[in-house]
Parts: C-alpha cells; sequence; structure tokens
C-alpha cells in the first residue's frame, strides 16, 4: 500500500485507489502542481497554493468514488456469502 493513503485509512476511510490507466493523469497533476507552487520546503505549508489543485481534487474524489464502489461490492458479496454459510 502507498503511503499517501495513511491520513485516509487513520480517519477510518477505505484508501483511494487510483487505477493503472489513470495513473499517467495522477502524476500529471501532482507535477502540474509542484511546477506552479515549487517543491514543498521545511516549515512550510505543504500545499501553499490550494487555489490551483482544483482539478486533482476532482480527480481524487472521482478515485475515491470509484475505491466506494468497489468495498460496497466486496462489502455485498461478503453478505451473501455469511447468509449463503447459515443456511
Amino acid at each position: 500500500m502507498n503511503t499517501y493513503n495513511l491520513p485516509v485509512i487513520n480517519s477510518g476511510l477505505p484508501p483511494i485507489i487510483i487505477a493503472v490507466e489513470k495513473r499517467r493523469e495522477y502524476i500529471r497533476l501532482l507535477s502540474s502542481y509542484e511546477l506552479a507552487v515549487g517543491q514543498p520546503q521545511v516549515g512550510e505549508p505543504l500545499l501553499p497554493n490550494k487555489e490551483i489543485l482544483t482539478d486533482f481534487i476532482e480527480f481524487c474524489t472521482d478515485a475515491w468514488g470509484d475505491s466506494l464502489k468497489l468495498v460496497d461490492a466486496a462489502r455485498n458479496q461478503q453478505l451473501l456469502r455469511n447468509k449463503m454459510n447459515k443456511k
């Protein structure tokens, strides 16, 4: 598991799963932000210009929605298994 999910998991939420076919876009969005604001510096805010993160936030929101669908599908499958094991 990637460490970028640790804050999400520590909050009790499922991880954000970035699909393989969307990773290039994910990296492009991160790179665009870094080019615009520079590399993070010790003692400075990690995200000094949140206004230009709109596309990245939208991307992550969509990816997390897909992650939640996977979690729901797994949960529903387990519920079916539980019902079948009780019979």
